[in-house]
């Protein structure tokens, strides 16, 4: 049998080595059959896309723009304006704080009963609002306005039942002892205005505090000496039949 010579061998490594053109040349796709196939779906994602961001950014506008109108018509301060404003904008930011100066707008204004329901509207719409607690004190005066004490108090004790440090507590504090008060609750009143000297003495109306709290002892005094008066025993002149006039003498008939 023949030796394969060099050259045969070199013929025999060229055919083992050399790969088939179709795995050493991946084929490239046709992008016009691409096109053609996925062309339709292709474009209307762009579509779709480029609508989703035109329309996001002109959401954003929109926002900005009713946001800076509802700035403007709160900074105006006119009722006709906040009003406007809680109907047209009710979804910014400034739509809490313009139900907050119209209540106080009517409060002042000596409408209690308009002024405690505004109050109420934003504790039930802003609930989680940063100023939901000034509403609730500014309630709880509406209702001390109103003659409605014991509601008020207890509207006031809840909010100082969460908080007994900040300035509204501080509020809810006061205003707890001067219902307390007005509903002749001389004794509880008393502590309550003593409670707040005592974690507010350098306070602004600490003074007030004071006054309302030597004011209420004579109230107090007061109250009580009624009170004896009312539960003391009659007494017997108290008893006695009231005296009855002698009869006028009759004058003689004349001759």
């Amino acid at each position: 049998m023949a030796r394969p010579n060099h050259r045969d061998y070199i013929a025999m490594r060229d055919d083992q080595e050399t790969p088939p053109a179709s795995a050493a040349e991946p084929a490239v796709p046709d992008l016009a059959a691409v096109l053609r196939l996925y062309g339709r779906p292709i474009l209307i994602g762009a579509v779709v896309a480029a609508v989703i961001v035109v329309g996001i950014g002109m959401v954003r506008r929109s926002r900005r723009a009713a946001a800076d109108q509802a700035a403007r018509m709160l900074v105006s301060g006119r009722p006709e304006q906040l009003e406007a404003l809680l109907r047209q904008y009710k979804a910014t930011p400034g739509a809490p704080v313009a139900r907050l100066a119209l209540a106080r707008l009517d409060f002042h204004s000596g409408r209690y009963e308009e002024a405690e329901k505004r109050y109420a509207e934003f504790l039930a719409l802003h609930r989680n609002h940063p100023w939901a607690v000034v509403a609730e004190v500014n309630r709880a005066t509406c209702l001390e306005a109103k003659g409605r004490l014991e509601e008020a108090v207890k509207v006031y004790e809840a909010v100082l039942s969460r908080d007994k440090t900040s300035l509204f507590a501080s509020a809810a504090m006061l205003g707890r002892a001067r219902a307390l008060e007005q509903a002749g609750r001389y004794t509880d009143a008393r502590h309550a205005y003593e409670e707040y000297i005592a974690a507010n003495p350098e306070g602004p109306l600490a003074g007030v505090a004071e006054a309302n709290l030597k004011t209420l002892e004579q109230k107090r005094r007061a109250a009580q000496k009624v009170l004896e008066v009312q539960l003391a025993p009659p007494t017997a002149a108290t008893n006695a039949p009231a005296a009855v006039p002698a009869p006028a003498p009759i004058a003689p008939a004349a001759p």
